[in-house]
């Protein structure tokens, strides 16, 4: 369900080196190291970074794992619901349900039917 993105950094080489000792330790190449390091810092500083942004009046989408949290609760009492709906319970995109019915219907036993999500029996 995740959707990934590239970037380009530069690092000094003071901190490339300290990188290129940790292959093989957190990742199998640089890159899969300074991800898993950037990662696991923004998971260890959710809040404050949360607190930052809403400073600026900027709202994080909910995690994985709040959506999965909301989306069970949800799935558990209703035959269907509207498409627009489910969003809005989850603070999600309506496109981002779209993009994962075929993960989520086999999760939670649902399906798209025109602007319904609707529980199959």
């Amino acid at each position: 369900m995740t959707d990934t993105e590239r970037t380009t950094i530069t690092l000094s080489n003071y901190h490339m080196n300290i990188i290129k000792n940790l292959i093989g330790i957190k990742g199998n190449t640089a890159a899969s190291v300074i991800a898993g390091i950037i990662s696991s810092w923004i998971d260890q500083n959710l809040q404050e970074i949360k607190d930052h942004l809403q400073m600026k009046n900027i709202m994080l989408p909910p995690s994985e794992e709040e959506i999965n949290k909301k989306l069970e609760s949800v799935m558990e009492n209703f035959e269907k619901l509207k498409l627009d709906d489910l969003a809005k319970l989850c603070k999600i995109d309506r496109q981002l349900i779209i993009e994962n019915i075929s993960y989520w219907s086999k999760k939670y036993n649902i399906i798209i039917s025109g602007d319904y999500i609707i529980k199959k029996k």
